[in-house]
């Protein structure tokens, strides 16, 4: 996900491990000079072959700031510094990690930004989507969404959504609504500004009769929501009644056919009114 500072988050998925999410600086203006050495240390493709070289003294291992390139790189600056990149601002861990009784822990998958305080400091929402317990065969679909702040990295939550609904994909509207959607067809929600505050599962009045998937998610400039079909066929529209937090789940819903054997993931809306 992208902020409106052009700041990158990345969710960590994890599987088997501890769920993460990391936020990367777009500018050299926005990265931080840990060592103190008057210079920000960050990976570059020093010698411009279109890659960064992960490993320039071919020991097998991810380089470092403070790696001595050899062979054909000798005498060369490491392109890949790794830990020591003072662009990489920070990695928040979040969820149950793997070990003990739930020998897979929680499987992160979704990741949306609001406003944050400030335009530019966008707040992270990161969603579990399943959790593994006991050998790995039995899962439990209990999505929970934890906040990391923006500027601080400081990690609030858990808050719950809805039972039976596992979150793949989220974004957060205008009136700061946290809409979140899974592959089997539901639609939740959450209050960013109060998000103790837990909302109902949304599903379309004809999912019984269609084979109703959802995968990407986004948001258009009217606060609708827009979910790509995935296994269907379909593009469909969520138009929430923002009036009132009981309104939320009374909007009104449109499927859209797509041409035969075109399935939707991602989805995106832009400021133009298209969605692609």
């Amino acid at each position: 996900a992208v902020d409106y500072n052009f700041d990158v988050w990345v969710a960590n998925r994890a599987f088997g491990h501890q769920a993460s999410t990391t936020k990367v600086a777009n500018s050299l203006n926005d990265c931080k000079d840990r060592n103190n050495n008057g210079v920000i240390d960050t990976s570059k493709d020093w010698n411009q072959d279109g890659k960064i070289t992960l490993d320039c003294d071919g020991n097998g291992a991810p380089d470092t700031a403070s790696t001595k390139c050899t062979g054909a790189y000798a005498g060369k600056k490491p392109e890949f510094v790794g830990h020591d990149d003072e662009c990489v601002l920070f990695t928040v861990n979040y969820g149950k990690a793997a070990g003990g009784t739930d020998t897979l822990g929680d499987v992160g998958r979704s990741i949306c930004l609001d406003t944050g305080s400030t335009v530019g400091a966008s707040n992270a929402w990161v969603g579990t989507y399943f959790r593994h317990t006991g050998s790995g065969t039995s899962t439990v679909y209990k999505n929970n969404f934890y906040r990391v702040d923006g500027t601080t990295g400081k990690l609030t939550g858990p808050y719950a959504l809805p039972d039976n609904h596992s979150s793949y994909g989220c974004a957060v509207d205008g009136k700061g609504i946290l809409w979140s959607t899974d592959i089997y067809g539901t639609l939740a929600y959450l209050n960013t500004f109060n998000p103790a505050l837990k909302g109902t599962l949304v599903k379309p009045a004809w999912s019984s009769t269609t084979a109703l998937r959802f995968y990407g998610i986004s948001v258009d400039g009217n606060n609708h929501v827009w979910l790509g079909g995935y296994t269907s066929e379909h593009v469909f529209r969520y138009k929430p009644d923002h009036s009132s937090w009981a309104k939320l789940p009374t909007g009104k819903w449109t499927l859209i056919k797509l041409p035969s054997k075109f399935y939707s993931r991602g989805i995106a809306a832009d400021k133009r009114g298209k969605v692609w």
